[in-house]
């Protein structure tokens, strides 16, 4: 059932969790006109607890979890993060994005930043991507560069369509699939 549990360093309250044993998924957190301030959400070094201090592991953010969060100036991932479902940060205020401390993670969705204008590359990702979902970077007009991970075999359609301000990309030999619009 969804709940309501803090990330307990800073206090940031997170809302629309739902649990499995001490598993826990984020889901959306906000409409349109949300201006609720998050800032650094740090799950790495800043666990989630409930009111009775249970700690849980964050192993996947739900459709939409963040979509509209103007108030996220990032997002560290903690080591069991294992997805992100479509459209996770799509038109939020984030700038910085780490999940490189994860360590089976396998699930990028689609459209993940699409629209998220602050975001400039500072984008840390772990060996176990095998892939970008489609228009995962749509129109971030900010960012300035990003490194795919050797582990990456293809890059959807329209990943990064509309980053004009893209000044370099590092694609590793691994990328057999580069999907159509992937760069316009």
């Amino acid at each position: 059932s969804a709940k309501t549990l803090t990330n307990s360093e800073s206090g940031v309250v997170i809302k629309n969790v739902s649990k499995n044993g001490t598993n826990l998924t984020i889901g959306k957190q906000a409409s349109s006109t949300d201006t609720y301030e998050y800032g650094m959400l740090d799950f790495y070094s800043e666990p989630i607890v409930d009111l009775e201090g249970t700690q849980y592991n964050l192993v996947s953010l739900g459709e939409e979890a963040f979509r509209w969060c103007k108030g996220i100036t990032g997002f560290i991932a903690p080591s069991t993060l294992t997805t992100l479902v479509g459209r996770c940060f799509q038109s939020s205020g984030i700038f910085t994005f780490d999940i490189s401390h994860t360590t089976n993670f396998t699930t990028w969705g689609g459209a993940m930043f699409q629209d998220a204008y602050n975001l400039t590359g500072d984008i840390y990702l772990p060996d176990t991507i095998k892939s970008f979902g489609g228009w995962a970077f749509y129109n971030c007009t900010s960012l300035t560069s990003i490194t795919i991970p050797d582990s990456v075999t293809s890059i959807g359609s329209g990943a990064f369509e509309y980053c004009q301000s893209l000044e370099n990309i590092t694609i590793p030999e691994s990328v057999t699939t580069i999907g159509s619009s992937a760069f316009e």
